[in-house]
């Protein structure tokens, strides 16, 4: 049997205790260039990022991207 493994959950203890949170984030990129005949083209490009967001016992709170 394969363990699954997981960085949601609460993590280190007394000052340096944390509840973490991971996911999957969509993002959507969107550029705009513009022709010689002055045509404006808009693209859009949509992709997954990930995200952890750790919540402190201080409550501090950071999102890493």
């Amino acid at each position: 049997m394969r363990r699954k493994r997981t960085l949601n959950g609460a993590f280190g203890s007394g000052k340096d205790l944390y509840v973490a949170a991971w996911q999957a984030v969509k993002v959507v990129d969107r550029s705009e260039e513009t022709e010689e005949d002055g045509t404006i083209i808009q693209r859009e490009r949509e992709r997954f990022t990930n995200e952890l967001t750790p919540v402190y016992a201080s409550g501090e709170t950071a999102i890493l991207r």
